[in-house]
């Protein structure tokens, strides 16, 4: 899935992640660093709200597999409107969090 983190100091920051969870002990097994959004989404989004958030987010809404190696995850850019990217390499990803979680 992917879900998301928001860290709340004098400002917001939120952070877009990869979050894997065991379907039969319903435990989470992994959760990724922050997903690096590429900055090409910020330029023509900019922020509505200035004094809450300082710096530009991405708001994960939904993930679609496209195939094993292939995710596309959609999602609103500062508030502004709704933006996707591609995520490439999932299945080594998913290959080494199962090897993980069997051990």
């Amino acid at each position: 899935s992917i879900s998301h983190s928001l860290l709340k100091t004098y400002t917001r920051i939120y952070s877009s992640h990869i979050t894997v969870m065991n379907s039969e002990t319903l435990d989470i097994v992994f959760v990724s660093d922050a997903i690096q959004i590429p900055k090409s989404m910020f330029k023509q989004k900019p922020r509505l709200f200035l004094g809450w958030v300082r710096k530009d987010f991405f708001f994960p809404t939904s993930l679609t597999i496209e195939n094993e190696d292939s995710i596309v995850v959609a999602g609103h850019v500062n508030d502004h409107s709704i933006s996707m990217f591609r995520l490439q390499g999932i299945k080594q990803l998913m290959d080494m969090v199962i090897q993980k979680d069997d051990s």
